[in-house]
């Protein structure tokens, strides 16, 4: 665990500060939780899985591509990929599981970082239009499964993961998705273990108890990177 925060953006004429925070976890880990917990609070939400299916919209570069390797059965009748059997065929295959990872990241992260730009544009609108700026409003979580696995934790100031333990994972779930056991264990052997992400991380949410637990380990974590704002 690292002990400092990076400065994403900062500015010393208009003096404005931008922290970037990834969030990353595991299939059923209750990330979503977490980062509706951060929007709650004031963060700046920036989604990968939302981007993920803008980018491979019926006709997109990627779009072909995918046809083009997994072929037309996977498309649905609008022609909208069918992500279900997606899932399925890349659970099965690790090999077919890069060829769409590599496909598809290099396009979201592109879009998430025009999104930031856009983001920090804003804060520093808000700073020279002299509105002030909330602390809480200058922090940006990204969202994302995969960000460790990609390689891009050194984008970021700060790692957040979401941890629980795998047997509450396999039950989480096999709850969401209707999924037997089986299928649920598969799911998660063809997934970094959450906790191989740990050794990568700044702050750690347990996602193991309540609700109300989860969201009071968000607001510890939000209450340390308003502060270290406020320190810098």
């Amino acid at each position: 665990m690292t002990e400092c925060l990076r400065i994403a953006s900062e500015s010393g004429e208009k003096g404005f500060k931008v922290i970037k925070i990834g969030l990353t976890g595991g299939i059923a880990s209750g990330k979503s939780l977490v980062s509706s917990c951060f929007k709650r609070l004031g963060a700046y939400i920036i989604d990968a899985d939302t981007i993920a299916r803008q980018v491979v919209r019926p006709g997109s570069k990627p779009w072909k591509q995918i046809v083009k390797h997994f072929g037309k059965e996977i498309l649905q009748e609008d022609g909208s990929l069918n992500r279900a059997m997606l899932g399925e065929i890349i659970f099965r295959d690790h090999s077919r599981r890069d060829i769409l990872n590599n496909i598809i990241h290099p396009q979201v992260y592109e879009k998430i970082n025009r999104d930031i730009k856009r983001f920090e544009d804003s804060i520093e609108k808000d700073q020279v239009n002299k509105k002030g700026l909330d602390k809480g409003k200058r922090v940006v979580v990204v969202d994302i499964p995969l960000l460790i696995e990609t390689g891009n934790i050194d984008e970021f100031d700060a790692i957040v993961v979401v941890y629980c333990d795998p047997d509450r994972q396999i039950e989480r779930l096999r709850k969401r998705d209707n999924l037997s056991e089986e299928k649920a264990r598969e799911r998660l052997r063809s997934q970094m273990p959450l906790k191989d992400k740990l050794s990568y991380t700044d702050y750690t949410v347990d996602n193991n108890g309540t609700k109300t637990e989860t969201e009071r380990e968000v607001k510890r974590i939000w209450s340390e990177l308003l502060k270290k704002l406020t320190d810098l």
